[in-house]
């Protein structure tokens, strides 16, 4: 059963590679990111005082200045004779230039194609010379503007503004030029799978503090402006930067970023933070990072996330019940990078599961089954509202956008796996897992072929039923609680 289920995902793994290829230029990236050195300034200027209702009402009103240099390699065969660039809907560029040479441009406000309610300001930048197969070429952008969030979207937690309180600057909002096309698929390539090198500059009036998960090259000051440096460990896909009148904490290599309310939590948090590394690493070994960790509060709605620089919501700064927000971060930094076009998501059920397995070691009144238990009854009464989830694949939910779901079935489906193998041998699997594919990336059906051939049969009944296939769905409503679904899958050995 175990070999013909891995044959099986063989083929799949083949069919997705060849179902995912864009069928036109506009879905490929023409060209590779080399390097990517931003330099913005923010003044707030629009701050009026801080015991007004309505402040918050004046943040969308500040604009930033930007000046980005991009260095892009054409990818194709083919001569190149334009760039594309987009831009959030209320930036836009001043000029473009290529070797001191000013190109002309156009711009259009455009629908994202694949996410229609999310609008976005499409650039083509004109080439004067055509950038030959395999050549690399400067790309100098001067914009400018104001920067709003995309909850209409559907994307509830990007919701930024240029707001004195807190600031975020990161991809989901296109808050510095990605080169792109006005697609999702696109979009989410370029952020994916497109790593440079980085160089940021960041300048902010005195009093904020810029924060990034790159090394810190310290911070000027002048004329009320504090300009903040950073140069990227190693190449990544994506530009974050956290603002706002952060405090510090450092614990050895650690550095906590936290706001002035959540000093007594960022304390709290730190202790943690070293408990839960330690209990981390001695499952899945030593985390892929060259340096201590970055941690950055975020105010809550706008999403945490693991990285070079981990931002996580007030909630687990403030309050104890929330402190797995905080692990399930953690544990993201040993997740390999998703190559897939619309992946599943299973790490972040397997974030959920491992949240729970460390708070039941660092907290007395944590426990598994019972976490789980919850789990099972939001779970089922999610499918029971739904008819369409229940005849989903897991391996689907990215196809189909609802990778929110994988958050809990598949912290069931680790739940599953554990009763079945034994905890020591589903950890030992994914520490394997996560080093041998930190540099590769993972796809969804390498990663299940190869816990079925670690694994073993059993496994592979498991994952045919609630990952490959949508069998765990009537499972799960047939079943009276975690118990009895959990009992279903009793070890073997």
């Amino acid at each position: 059963m175990a070999h013909r289920l891995i044959q099986d995902l063989g083929q799949l793994a083949v069919l997705l590679i060849f179902a995912s290829s864009p069928a036109s230029g506009e879905t490929i990236l023409p060209y590779d990111v080399i390097s990517y050195s931003l330099s913005v300034r923010i003044d707030f200027e629009k701050s009026p005082e801080a015991g007004l209702s309505y402040r918050h009402l004046y943040s969308p009103l500040n604009k930033m200045e930007g000046e980005a240099t991009i260095t892009l390699r054409n990818a194709t065969s083919e001569p190149l004779h334009e760039i594309s660039l987009i831009f959030n809907r209320l930036l836009s560029p001043g000029e473009i230039l290529v070797n001191d040479e000013v190109l002309e441009f156009h711009s259009v406000l455009s629908r994202l194609k694949g996410r229609e309610a999310q609008q976005v300001l499409h650039v083509t930048a004109v080439l004067q010379q055509p950038l030959q197969a395999g050549d690399d070429t400067k790309l100098l952008v001067r914009y400018g503007g104001q920067l709003v969030g995309y909850p209409e979207s559907g994307m509830l937690y990007v919701r930024e503004t240029l707001d004195p309180d807190f600031t975020i600057l990161r991809s989901e909002t296109f808050c510095y030029p990605l080169a792109a096309f006005p697609t999702l698929d696109s979009t989410m390539t370029s952020v994916r799978t497109d790593v440079f090198d980085q160089e940021l500059k960041v300048m902010v009036p005195t009093g904020h503090v810029a924060v990034n998960g790159g090394r810190y090259l310290g911070v000027e000051e002048e004329d009320g402006k504090s300009t903040y440096t950073y140069a990227s460990h190693e190449p990544e896909s994506t530009i974050l930067i956290s603002i706002a009148p952060y405090r510090l904490i450092t614990v050895g290599s650690h550095r906590i970023y936290h706001f002035k309310d959540s000093a007594d939590g960022a304390k709290k948090l730190t202790r943690l933070l070293e408990q839960a590394m330690e209990l981390l690493k001695s499952w899945l070994g030593p985390p892929p990072l060259e340096s201590g960790l970055v941690i950055a509060e975020i105010p809550e709605f706008f999403g945490s996330q693991a990285g070079p620089l981990i931002i996580q919501t007030s909630g687990a700064f403030r309050n104890p019940e929330q402190y797995g927000e905080f692990y399930h971060e953690l544990s993201h930094l040993w997740n390999p990078k998703d190559i897939d076009p619309k992946p599943s998501r299973w790490n972040e059920g397997l974030a959920m599961f491992l949240q729970i397995l460390v708070e039941t070691r660092l907290s007395e009144s944590a426990d598994l089954d019972t976490g789980l238990q919850k789990t099972f009854e939001h779970l089922k009464k999610r499918l029971s509202a739904n008819d369409d989830l229940i005849a989903m694949a897991m391996i689907d939910y990215g196809k189909n956008e609802v990778t929110g779901l994988s958050y809990l079935m598949g912290q069931l489906l680790f739940g599953v796996l554990r009763e079945m193998v034994g905890e020591n041998a589903l950890l030992d699997f994914l520490a394997r897992y996560s080093l041998e594919h930190q540099k590769s990336g993972s796809r969804d059906v390498d990663f299940a072929a190869e816990l079925v051939e670690a694994l073993g049969e059993d496994t592979a009944i498991v994952m045919d039923q609630w990952f490959l296939k949508s069998g765990s769905a009537k499972k799960i409503l047939e079943a009276e609680s975690w118990e009895d679904l959990r009992g279903q899958y009793t070890s073997r050995q």
